[in-house]
């Protein structure tokens, strides 16, 4: 069956590297010297020599991924892991560190308002509110300021558990945001990758 895909570096990426993780997971071989291309029969006397050029192309691929998709990816993640702010155990850490007991919107107390890269961790920022308001994504979208100076906590996630937590935020904005479909050949490539390390190592 045809894989169709309007983005040609996406499609060439995501065919070659299922071909190459089929290979090598299920124990594929070239039993025959001679092998059909187009319309002739050509006999290779090195049939192991295909197998490189398969991996050679597959680099290429990502090289070419990557060029045509490097910006696209990075600043719509950056952006969609700044908004996934609305998640409960978000909320539950931010509680379980300030010590505050968790809260209705209709309360004051702090809330999580953003996440971001900073000195090679994620930091969880929050700001304290009288009241908010939510879309239907957990996100505040209105929040009611108090007049009184408190003091904006800032959480480094740079421990074992803030590690973990970091992980699965990451994991959440893979799978639930869009540009998860930009991600996901280089994870097919990887397993590839990990596949053909895995069968040399087995030989």
């Amino acid at each position: 069956m045809a894989y169709q895909d309007s983005n040609p570096e996406r499609r060439n990426l995501i065919v070659t590297s299922i071909a190459l993780s089929a290979y090598c997971y299920a124990g594929g071989s070239i039993a025959e010297p001679s092998i059909r291309l187009q319309f002739i029969n050509a006999t290779f006397s090195i049939p192991g020599v295909l197998a490189l050029i398969g991996w050679l192309v597959l680099f290429w691929f990502i090289y070419r991924y990557w060029l045509a998709h490097n910006g696209d990816f990075s600043k719509s993640f950056r952006e969609e892991f700044h908004n996934i702010t609305g998640k409960q155990y978000l909320t539950n850490f931010m509680n379980q560190c300030i010590g505050q007991s968790p809260i209705q919107d209709d309360e004051e107390g702090y809330r999580v308002s953003g996440l971001a890269w900073w000195k090679n961790c994620v930091t969880i920022q929050c700001r304290y509110y009288l009241t908010v308001n939510r879309d239907p994504n957990g996100r505040i979208v209105f929040g009611t300021p108090t007049s009184a100076h408190k003091e904006t906590p800032r959480l480094l996630l740079n421990n074992f558990k803030g590690w973990v937590l970091t992980t699965r935020i990451t994991v959440d904005c893979m799978i639930k945001k869009p540009n998860s479909s930009y991600l996901f050949p280089y994870i097919l490539a990887l397993v590839a990758i990990l596949g053909g390390l895995w069968r040399l190592l087995s030989t």
